[in-house]
């Protein structure tokens, strides 16, 4: 397992209070732990990449938080593959968007054996199976190593908004 990574308070606009008038920002950070259990036991990732021309593209994966890296496979074929060989700036962003958490850093592509097992102790209640012998696999399984991760919650934003950085030399 990594360092912890540190949590700080981002900067935001002095006059930016949220959806209540009357709130302040509080001292208060969130818990790296908690956060990395949402990231353990999220179902659905939303994965961001941009294409050669600019434009981000937003997708659903199945994935898994292993080993402080987010680690999701697709077909080597699909507009997300192809950005992400180009352009290995990624974002993941959980589905709740009261309770937000993104995490953001660079994309390499890895091998398949190890996640696959975690992958499918996952996520096979839910119908993932693994090929048959003679069926050609063809996925390509990429890793992200966090740079960054923001988290809030909609009911105390933003009080407690935080960001945490992480232990690597990425841009």
């Amino acid at each position: 397992m990594s360092p912890e990574p540190v949590a700080e308070r981002p900067w935001i606009p002095p006059d930016y209070k949220g959806a209540d008038p009357e709130s302040t920002i509080s001292t208060t950070l969130r818990s790296w732990a908690d956060t990395r259990s949402r990231l353990v036991d999220a179902r659905t990732y939303w994965v961001v990449s941009v294409a050669t021309d600019g434009w981000p593209l937003a997708r659903p994966f199945w994935g898994l938080w292993l080993d402080d890296a987010f680690v999701f496979a697709t077909q080597p074929s699909t507009r997300t593959a192809r950005n992400l060989e180009a352009n290995p700036r990624m974002l993941v962003h959980l589905e709740d968007g009261e309770d937000v958490i993104t995490v953001d850093g660079h994309a390499e592509q890895v091998g398949q054996a190890d996640y696959l097992d975690p992958w499918l102790a996952k996520y096979a209640a839910l119908g993932a199976r693994l090929p048959e012998d003679d069926e050609p696999v063809d996925r390509v399984a990429f890793r992200m190593r966090p740079r960054q991760a923001f988290g809030w919650t909609l009911a105390a934003f933003p009080g407690d908004l935080t960001r945490w950085r992480f232990f690597a030399d990425r841009d």
